[in-house]
């Protein structure tokens, strides 16, 4: 999912609580408005493959089908198979149909592969043009990809209303995608939006809850930066960074070697 390939390696600094906020806050929000530019991407191959089916379809559910709907499903299982498997071209030629037939997940991988020219030639215009007849239909990781569209003008005219609305819709199905570029949105103040901290936190921990390593970083710099001076956020900081560095965040690791020099660090047991 072109989602947050790398994302590890831009964040350097980290935040925790003192009594001058302004500075760190203003530093966080500096080192976030960089990270959005570079991230606010939509999903790609890189890590898509978790959601292949690779056992197919259980036969007590497709026998529940018709004959036609059986044959649908197969067939788009192996599409997503080769997709996984880097066959692309096979990937095109199975899904393709099953696109043009309506059925929202072989449009989203089909928007995929002339998204990213994977079996077929690159073309933002028409991989728009499957995200968004796919995003129509409720699928959560096309509306995403669309929004990604419209915010950064790839296939169609920059529109960050529609991008906003995208993520939005994307984000209340519970796509962590959208949920932590909402965040991000929120947090600096991007198209359009102004800056609002409370929302961005309440997206951040919408992704974080869901495991996003990055969503779970950014909502302990949020709660590190409290100025109420409230311990219970600067647990709440040390929680996240916590769960970040087991989720491979290499800078959610430096942050708590750095707070363990600090005897605030030990008020949270």
């Amino acid at each position: 999912m072109r989602k947050h390939d790398n994302r590890n390696d831009q964040f350097h600094q980290y935040g925790h609580a003192q009594y001058n906020m302004l500075p760190r806050i203003l530093f966080a929000l500096f080192v976030l408005l960089l990270f959005y530019t570079q991230h606010a991407n939509a999903v790609t191959k890189s890590n898509l493959d978790k959601r292949i089916v690779t056992a197919g379809i259980a036969t007590d559910e497709l026998s529940g089908l018709g004959h036609k709907r059986q044959a649908d499903m197969l067939q788009l299982i192996r599409g997503m198979r080769a997709f996984s498997s880097d066959d692309f071209s096979r990937a095109y030629r199975l899904l393709l149909p099953l696109a043009e037939q309506g059925i929202a997940e072989a449009q989203f991988y089909v928007g995929l592969m002339y998204d990213s020219g994977l079996g077929t030639d690159k073309n933002p215009a028409t991989a728009f043009s499957w995200y968004e007849q796919a995003a129509n239909k409720g699928h959560s990781s096309a509306q995403h990809n669309l929004a990604v569209a419209f915010a950064n003008g790839e296939g169609t005219q920059r529109d960050p209303d529609k991008a906003i609305h995208w993520w939005k819709q994307a984000a209340q199905q519970g796509n962590t995608d959208a949920q932590y570029n909402l965040g991000i949105v929120y947090a600096v103040g991007k198209l359009g939006i102004k800056p609002n901290l409370k929302q961005a936190k309440d997206w951040w921990r919408k992704a974080a809850i869901s495991g996003d390593a990055m969503a779970q970083y950014n909502l302990g710099i949020l709660y590190a930066n409290d100025n109420s001076g409230a311990v219970r956020s600067y647990c709440e900081a040390i929680r996240w960074w916590e769960e970040s560095a087991k989720n491979g965040v290499q800078q959610a690791s430096t942050a708590l070697e750095i707070l363990k020099h600090k005897k605030d660090y030990y008020t949270c047991w």
